[in-house]
This record gives C-alpha cells, sequence and structure tokens, in this order.
C-alpha cells in the first residue's frame, strides 16, 4: 500500500504541472483585451430627450414604393432611406420630394442583385452598400453615380465605415479560419487588421 502511494505521488504531481502549464499557455496567447465597465454605461430613453417640431411626408411615387425603412440617413441637403423590404435605396430632399433611387438592381455590369446593409458616411459624404452574394462594396456620390465597386476577400452582414478603415460583423468562413465575428478590415477590404470573438 505504502508503495501504490509512493507511485501515485509524483504521477499527480506531473499531471497537475501539465495542466497548469497549460492553462498558462492559453492566456499568454492573448492579444488584445477589451475592458467594459459596467457602470460607465448609459441608458438612452428617446421619450425623454427627444422633442419633434414638425414631421416630413415622404412622396410617394410609382418608383419609390416603400416598404420598410430599416435605415434613414439625414444630410444637410438630402433624406436617404435603405429599404431592404424592396431592397432599394431612395433618396429625398429636405422636403420629401423624391430625387432619385440610388444603385440599380440586375446583373449587368454596375448593377447589384442584393444589398445586405447600407451606410451613409458625412466624412466622405457617399453611401455605401454592401452586397454579400458577390461580395461587392459599392460606393455612390449623392448624385447618385456609383464612384467605386470594391471587391471584398470577405463575407459579412452589416458594417460601418471608419477613419481606420471598415468595421465588418457577422463575418463568415471564407477567408476567415476561425470565423471570427467581428473584424477591422482595411479599406481595400482585403487585409485584417484586428479580429474578435472566434467561433
Amino acid at each position: 500500500m505504502r508503495l501504490v502511494k509512493y507511485l501515485l505521488l509524483p504521477i499527480l504531481l506531473v499531471g497537475i504541472y501539465s495542466c497548469s502549464q497549460k492553462e498558462n499557455s492559453t492566456i499568454n496567447t492573448a492579444k488584445d483585451t477589451i475592458v467594459v465597465n459596467g457602470r460607465e454605461s448609459t441608458v438612452f430613453d428617446p421619450g425623454k430627450e427627444l422633442v419633434f417640431t414638425h414631421s416630413i411626408q415622404l412622396e410617394t411615387t410609382s418608383e419609390c414604393l416603400i416598404k420598410s425603412i430599416d435605415k434613414l440617413f439625414s444630410t444637410n441637403e438630402y433624406i436617404i432611406i435603405f429599404d431592404q423590404g424592396s431592397n432599394h435605396i431612395f433618396q429625398f430632399d429636405k422636403t420629401g420630394r423624391f430625387i432619385r433611387q440610388i444603385g440599380k438592381k440586375g446583373q449587368g455590369p454596375e448593377e447589384y442583385l442584393f444589398f445586405n446593409d447600407v451606410i451613409y458616411d458625412s466624412r466622405t459624404n457617399c453611401i455605401y452598400a454592401f452586397e454579400r452574394y458577390r461580395k461587392q462594396m459599392y460606393i455612390y456620390n449623392m448624385n447618385g453615380e456609383l464612384l467605386n465597386a470594391i471587391n471584398s476577400r470577405y463575407s459579412f452582414n452589416s458594417f460601418i465605415k471608419t477613419t481606420h478603415g471598415y468595421w465588418i460583423y457577422s463575418c463568415f468562413e471564407d477567408n476567415n479560419p476561425h470565423n471570427h465575428l467581428l473584424m477591422l478590415v482595411d479599406d481595400s477590404l482585403s487585409v485584417v487588421k484586428k479580429k474578435y470573438f472566434p467561433q
């Protein structure tokens, strides 16, 4: 019995040491730390903060039948609406008069099939629209002209444009082997700068 105790003790010590080394090596490989302080978060109640002084009735024509307002952007001159139901981007002036539809649906050159997400960037005064099926970012000016169509290396559902590139969310596996859900990629949509939440 005493011999068994002496044999088990070194085995247990080796097992404990190897487990602690494995745990330490996992901890030491972390590259980024995100600190969230719950005490500094605030809740915004629009009912208490916002005062509606007037409303704008948007013009309805056969060219701009809105099914749903999924995103709304307001500039000094325009109101831009992304309607995911009809999958169109509509532009109105500040009186609600319909100006144009941004982008053209179809399968030809400079046309899109389905926009997954759309944003307006006030710094560039451009509209950015991403089509996941073709992995393309379309960039339009306020005259509705297509300035650029960038081929993306990554597939994703939503994004935001920043001075550092694009934050892309709900990413898919192609060229993303660890299936990170959130990534910061450069302006060419080909180089990952940061990545978070592997699956």
